[in-house]
């Protein structure tokens, strides 16, 4: 299905994304807010990053990532066929390689966790444990300054454990509330 959810900004800038119709995707200003905070403040354009873009939905959030970083790797996991699916058409129509993996994402953690520089966590708003128990399981695998940005619905409550992260910033965007976080 086609959508006005599009890249933001880099290479890609402005190409239209596919959305499947099981996703609930950041909005293109959320996104624009939240990668003019990570690339001013907290991730350059030139180092290789491994970007793991948990939950993935449309894979908006790692497709911005390849447009705006140097040669990112990306991985996407979904458990929705039809989110799989739509990455991978995204992807295509941007020309560009990722991998893209039907699993679900805590049952990837110790795939993708310790090899990540940034990861996103955006599962259904509807399902806020399963964030709180992803949050809790990638502590021990994470590497110290990985950032992980991790979006809820503003009325979810986070608990994080403080020995283990540091909150960088937090913000909402309408219904999006965004904890940013560093792995100390």
């Amino acid at each position: 299905m086609k959508s006005n959810l599009q890249i933001i900004s880099g290479k890609h800038h402005g190409k239209k994304l596919f959305l499947p119709s099981c996703a609930r995707p950041t909005q293109n200003l959320a996104r624009e807010a939240l990668f003019n905070i990570l690339g001013t403040e907290l991730m350059d354009f030139t180092t290789k990053y491994y970007i793991w873009d948990a939950f993935a939905g449309s894979g908006a959030l790692g497709l911005e990532c390849i447009s705006r970083y140097n040669n990112p790797s990306v991985f996407f996991t979904d458990v929705c066929v039809e989110s799989i699916n739509t990455i991978k058409k995204n992807l295509l129509l941007i020309q560009e390689k990722a991998v893209v993996d039907k699993i679900d994402a805590i049952e990837a953690i110790e795939k993708y966790a310790p090899k990540s520089d940034l990861i996103f966590v955006d599962p259904p708003y509807s399902e806020h444990k399963i964030g709180c128990s992803f949050i809790t399981k990638i502590a021990s695998l994470v590497k110290t300054g990985c950032v992980v940005v991790w979006e809820t619905d503003k009325t979810n409550i986070v608990n994080l454990d403080n020995n283990v992260w540091n909150i960088y910033k937090t913000k909402q965007y309408g219904r999006a509330y965004f904890t940013i976080l560093i792995k100390k």
